[in-house]
């Protein structure tokens, strides 16, 4: 969850008035901020597996250094994901959706 600002006009008087052609309308001058927790469009978590073919790149001379290991948190797009039903709470995802990998603190 990430908290959000929402801003809302706020009604001094609610009475409609007439402008310059005729239209009655209410007029909206303030504007209240309110803060909101919404789901955030990222997602964080450990990598559990990762497939056979880029295991077989890690080794390979043309690309000598592949980022992404067993046991990495990363950060990944929360709508391209997809729930992967034989291990609870897992999801499988798309290399080209992680956005970073997070560095271990020292």
């Amino acid at each position: 969850m990430v908290k959000k600002e929402f801003d809302k006009p706020v009604v001094k008087d609610n009475t409609p008035k007439k402008d310059e052609n005729g239209v009655e309308a209410v007029d909206f001058d303030e504007v209240q901020t309110e803060v909101k927790e919404v789901e955030s469009d990222y997602r964080r978590g450990v990598v559990l597996k990762v497939p056979f073919e880029y295991t077989q790149q890690i080794n390979s001379d043309t690309f000598p250094s592949m980022p992404i290991k067993i046991g990495d948190v990363i950060i990944y797009r929360a709508k391209s994901a997809m729930w992967f039903d034989i291990l609870k709470d897992t999801q499988l995802i798309n290399h080209f959706d992680i956005m970073s990998v997070e560095t271990p603190k020292a």
